[in-house]
């Protein structure tokens, strides 16, 4: 009977870490939520290959595939994901003034018309929209979305800006007239 009881003990056991270990594994991040680390100076700029100098500028994404691309200047991650159609990437820029990786989906932007990019973009992001007020009056700027990026480096480029999703109106047609 004394086995018995010690191997009921250690069902019981093994049944309460089976249980567990789903739990304690949700509490680690996903690794996409983490941004990849830049070093300036090593890490290297798509498509070229330039050694990203200043992390002011710098932007990274991580595709589906986990491979991670570096860009040196913020302009060139909106234009690589608009070549791309990529709507939801695991993005990042780095804050100009603290020189931290944000999210850049949430960051706020500011088209400096006196900033000297790495590649001329003139963006620079920050973390929130005060500082993102201050620095568009500090260089003659203007705050910007996300969501902003393409049309306004479109437009910079004499390029049309992005055609707005279609809406649909609220007129309906009666006998053939609208």
């Amino acid at each position: 009977m004394g086995d018995n009881r010690v191997t009921m003990t250690n069902r019981a056991v093994l049944l309460l870490l089976l249980l567990l270990l789903p739990a304690s594994c949700g509490t680690v991040p996903p690794a996409s939520s983490a941004p990849p680390e830049i070093i300036a100076g090593r890490s290297t700029a798509h498509p070229d290959g330039r050694i990203i100098t200043d992390l002011r500028f710098a932007a990274s994404l991580t595709v589906p595939a986990a491979e991670t691309i570096f860009f040196d200047d913020i302009g060139r991650l909106v234009g690589y994901l608009a070549a791309h159609d990529a709507t939801d990437p695991a993005a990042w820029v780095y804050d100009y003034e603290f020189i931290v990786p944000i999210p850049a989906a949430t960051a706020h932007y500011v088209a400096a018309r006196d900033a000297v990019t790495p590649r001329g973009s003139g963006l620079l992001a920050v973390g929130d929209a005060a500082r993102a007020e201050a620095l568009a009056r500090a260089t003659g700027g203007r705050v910007l979305t996300w969501a902003d990026l393409p049309g306004y480096l479109a437009a910079a480029a004499g390029a049309p800006p992005p055609a707005p999703p279609p809406q649909q109106d609220n007129v309906q047609e009666v006998d053939g007239l609208r």
